[in-house]
């Protein structure tokens, strides 16, 4: 890390733990709609629904 000095390896590490965190927060919602889903009814063929 010395030897690359102009790389602000602070900033660096903070924006993947925030990246990982968002993307771990996305795949903790998704699967949360999908558990939700799960309890929906699916309509018959050919239905139309507003």
């Amino acid at each position: 890390m010395k030897k690359f000095s102009s790389v602000n390896w602070s900033m660096l590490i903070r924006g993947f733990i925030e990246e990982t965190v968002s993307r771990l927060e996305a795949e903790e919602l998704l699967s949360k709609i999908e558990r939700d889903l799960e309890d929906v009814p699916e309509l018959p063929e050919g239905t139309v629904s507003n």
